[in-house]
C-alpha cells in the first residue's frame, strides 16, 4: 500500500462503500413498499455497516501510519562533529609525535575519527608562559566536549580557568601533591588523567646510572627552574645516591646556556654522572643535551624513551606512548557520557628501559651484560 493511499486495497474499499450505499437506497425504498421484509433487510445493513467500519478502521490506521512512519534517508540524525582540544607546554618533535599518533589512534580504535566525526586541535606553548595563557584562552573559547592536558602546568591552567570542560591531563608528576585533584580514586571536579610519578622511579634511576657506569663518583640533578620536578624529584635522588655512597648536586636551570654550562662543567669532573628531569623544557632542548653529553662524555640517564631515540644512553621511565593511548580511551569515555570525577586517576603501569649501546661505546662505556638482559630496548 502506498503511503499516500492511491494503493489497490484503497481502491478497493471505495468500491466497497459505493455498492453499500446503493444497498442502503434500495434498502429505503424496499421498506416503504413492503414493510415484512424491513426488518431483515435492515439487520443485513447494520451488519454489513459494521464490517465496512471495521474495514474502514483498520485500513486508516496501516495508511495513517505509513504516512507517519519516517523515511529513513531523511530522519536519520546525523552524528555531531566533536571536538577535543590538546595544548603542549613544550615544542613540536618527533617525540612528541609518537606521542601524539597513539592518543589520534586510540581515538580511532573507538570509531573517532579525525575530519569524520572529530575535531582535534593541536597548540604548542614552546615554552612560553604568554603563549600558554593566550593558547588556553583560545581553547576555552572553542568550548571543546574535553581538553587534553601534558604535564602538570598545562593541567594546572585548565583547572584555574575551568570548572565545566572536561580535562584529561597525561605525564603529570605527582596529581594530589600538586593540587590537581582530590585524591587518586576520586580526582573531583572536573579533572582527571594519567600520572607518570612512581615512587621508586628516581631511586630506580641512579642505580642504574651507577650500574651503567662503575666509577660513578657523583650525580647532578638537572631540572627546570620553573618546573615541579624539584619537589619530588631531587630528595630521592639524594636519598639514592647517599645510599650508594655517591655526592649528590642540585642543578636547576632556566636556559639553554645554562645547560651547556652545567654539562660542561660535569665533563672537567672525575667520576660525573647527570640525572635529566623529564619535563617539557628538556624535552625541547633534548638535542642539545644529548649532544654534549656525549661530547664530554659524560653518563646521563632521562626518563623517557624520546631521549635514547634521540642520541641519549638510557632511559628509564614510564611509557609515555601506551600512557596516551590510554588517555584516549579515557577521552571516549567522556564522550560517550562518563564524568571525569567518576574516572579514576591511573599511576603508571608500564614501565621501560631503554638503552642505546652506540652511545655507551662512544663515551667509553661498557654496558654489563646482566642490565642487557633486562632492557626492554637496546639501540645498537
Amino acid at each position: 500500500m502506498s503511503a499516500d493511499g492511491s494503493g489497490p486495497e484503497s481502491l478497493l474499499l471505495i468500491a466497497e462503500l459505493t455498492q453499500l450505499i446503493r444497498c442502503r437506497r434500495f434498502a429505503g425504498l424496499a421498506c416503504w413498499r413492503n414493510a415484512q421484509a424491513c426488518d431483515h433487510i435492515s439487520s443485513q445493513i447494520l451488519a454489513d455497516t459494521l464490517s465496512w467500519m471495521i474495514r474502514r478502521r483498520d485500513f486508516l490506521a496501516f495508511a495513517g501510519g505509513a504516512v507517519l512512519l519516517p523515511r529513513p534517508s531523511l530522519a536519520k540524525q546525523q552524528t555531531p562533529i566533536r571536538r577535543i582540544s590538546i595544548l603542549g607546554l613544550g615544542v613540536r618533535n618527533a617525540g612528541n609525535d609518537a606521542y601524539f599518533t597513539a592518543l589520534t589512534k586510540s581515538l580511532a580504535s573507538r570509531g573517532w575519527i579525525e575530519g569524520k566525526n572529530i575535531i582535534l586541535d593541536f597548540r604548542w606553548a614552546e615554552n612560553d608562559e604568554a603563549k600558554l595563557g593566550l593558547f588556553s584562552d583560545e581553547i576555552l573559547d572553542l568550548k571543546p566536549d574535553v581538553i587534553v592536558a601534558p604535564t602538570t602546568r598545562v593541567a594546572a591552567t585548565f583547572k584555574q580557568k575551568t570548572r565545566t570542560i572536561p580535562v584529561v591531563f597525561v605525564a603529570v608528576g605527582d596529581p594530589v601533591a600538586s593540587g590537581l585533584v582530590d585524591s587518586l580514586a576520586h580526582p573531583g571536579a572536573n579533572i582527571t588523567g594519567f600520572s607518570n610519578f612512581e615512587p621508586t622511579l628516581f631511586q630506580k634511576a641512579v642505580e642504574i646510572l651507577k650500574e651503567i657506569s662503575p666509577g660513578l663518583m657523583s650525580v647532578s640533578w638537572m631540572y627546570d627552574v620553573d618546573g615541579i620536578s624539584h619537589s619530588y624529584g631531587g630528595p630521592d635522588i639524594e636519598a639514592a645516591a647517599y645510599k650508594l655512597g655517591i655526592k649528590f648536586f642540585d642543578r636547576p636551570v632556566r636556559n639553554a646556556s645554562e645547560i651547556e654550562a652545567l654539562i660542561a662543567n660535569q665533563g672537567e669532573t672525575s667520576g660525573a654522572g647527570l640525572v635529566v628531569a623529564g619535563e617539557p623544557f628538556m624535552i625541547s632542548n633534548l638535542n642539545l643535551i644529548v649532544t654534549l653529553t656525549i661530547r664530554f662524555r659524560i653518563p646521563a640517564i632521562y626518563f623517557f624513551r624520546a631521549f635514547t631515540a634521540g642520541g641519549g644512553l638510557v632511559s628509564y621511565g614510564n611509557d609515555l606512548v601506551d600512557a596516551y593511548w590510554q588517555a584516549g580511551l579515557y577521552v571516549d569515555r567522556i564522550l560517550n557520557g562518563d564524568k571525569p570525577e567518576s574516572l579514576p586517576v591511573q599511576a603508571p603501569s608500564k614501565f621501560e628501559l631503554i638503552i642505546n649501546q652506540k652511545v655507551a661505546s662512544e663515551i667509553g662505556l661498557s654496558v654489563p651484560p646482566t642490565l642487557l638482559a633486562r632492557a626492554d630496548e637496546v639501540i645498537e
